[in-house]
């Protein structure tokens, strides 16, 4: 047993502060506003919460998750790029202009619109990988950065 003494005070374990709490209720605050519109669409539209329409949002999702994978590694090594975004966005384009009759009246085949796809992302990205390595380009983030 441990003796206290005149000056000192005693020390009890002390409850969590409740500081510790906040950060995990933050990673929450959407919940109430995503329960709200899922309330909103089931309302407005009947068909809004069937299978076929949950499997449709989460099939197009899947892209978007992926280009977000890619993006927060990007942003973990303190680098802040949005070519991926716009590439995300116009090869894709380009590609679907020329499979379908509408869009550019090349009709090409789909595996060639998909090889398109490919062609223009990987030429993008050397692109802007050759001009980041050529000109020493510093990303964006880091022009904010005060210097230690």
């Amino acid at each position: 047993m441990t003796e206290v003494l005149p000056g000192e005070a005693a020390t009890t374990p002390t409850a969590p502060r409740k500081s510790a709490r906040v950060p995990r209720l933050r990673e929450l605050a959407l919940l109430p506003a995503l329960v709200v519109l899922l309330i909103v669409g089931a309302l407005v539209n009947d068909s809004f919460l069937t299978t076929g329409n949950l499997i449709s949002i989460l099939g197009a999702s899947a892209a978007l998750a992926l280009v977000v994978l890619g993006e927060s590694l990007v942003l973990i090594s303190g680098k802040f790029d949005l070519s991926l975004e716009s590439t995300v966005g116009i090869a894709p384009a380009m590609g679907a202009m020329l499979v379908i009759p509408s869009g550019f009246g090349t009709e090409w085949p789909a595996f060639a619109g998909i090889a398109v796809i490919l062609v223009i992302g990987a030429v993008i990205g050397a692109v802007g990988t050759g001009v980041v390595a050529v000109l020493v380009l510093r990303a964006m983030a880091e022009w904010r950065r005060p210097k230690r």
